[in-house]
């Protein structure tokens, strides 16, 4: 009777830490409460060589976009009215499998579309997408 109790309670504790082992890889909002960097390259800046680029998560409602290329509006703070929970299924990007779509409260100059970001498991990294249908851009940012 005891080694079915041992063996019972040995079951029980392996699923639980598996349970546990499987959320702590999904990230979340605070996760990405940081200052995040990456480089991009000149086919995508179209203003030749490699610029860096800085998004700021302040909160679970502030954004900060900021290219250091760009002269005349480098800056772009955001607001974000929602995020939910997605799952991500562009291909060649398995290391980045959760994460969110963001949408944005507009804004008196322009409505920013939505945009999806997927963390890795060690939560240093995340892919940031943009998808407007005919045109998808995928950046990933490291954090600063």
């Amino acid at each position: 009777m005891k080694k079915l109790i041992f063996s019972f309670l040995t079951l029980y504790v392996s699923a639980f830490i598996f349970a546990q082992d499987a959320n702590a890889t999904k990230p979340t909002k605070e996760d990405f409460f940081y200052t995040w960097v990456t480089t991009m390259n000149e086919e995508k800046t179209r203003l030749g060589g490699k610029t860096t680029v800085e998004i700021t998560f302040l909160n679970e409602s502030s954004y900060t976009y900021f290219n250091k290329a760009l002269y005349k509006t480098p800056k772009q703070n955001y607001t974000i009215s929602s995020w939910k929970e997605a799952v991500n299924t562009y291909q060649d990007v398995e290391e980045y499998p959760y994460g969110f779509r963001i949408s944005f409260k507009p804004s008196k100059k322009s409505q920013p579309p939505d945009i999806a970001v997927f963390m890795n498991a060690d939560k240093t990294k995340f892919l940031y997408v943009l998808d407007i249908g005919f045109y998808t851009d995928l950046e990933i940012y490291i954090k600063k």
